[in-house]
């Protein structure tokens, strides 16, 4: 969640604004369940994420699952930061704009 704080905090340059923001996140788009304990919509939000790929990317998939990867290996970090660790920061606001 700190990822997304910070981010929200950066980007808005508004404290009470990020915290409404956050908020909303957590309850109005039911985000909070990635976070409790155990995790328990994570490995949900995994598991579409590896059919996804294994549909639109099936080399990719294929290829990670050769090498006895799994797709939770990165999904997981883009999943619970809302990619605010894995991509340009430029392209967060964008991100967040659409979820938003």
């Amino acid at each position: 969640m700190n990822f997304i704080g910070a981010t929200l905090l950066f980007v808005l340059e508004d404290e009470e604004l990020a915290f409404w923001i956050f908020y909303a996140m957590m309850n109005d788009l039911d985000m909070k369940h990635m976070y409790l304990p155990g995790v328990p919509e994570l490995h949900m939000k995994n598991y579409q994420m590896s059919h996804l790929i294994r549909q639109k990317l099936p080399k990719l998939f294929n290829h990670l699952k050769k090498i006895q990867m799994t797709t939770d290996y990165f999904t997981s970090k883009w999943i619970m930061t809302v990619f605010a660790n894995s991509l340009p920061f430029d392209a967060i606001p964008t991100i967040f704009d659409n979820l938003l």
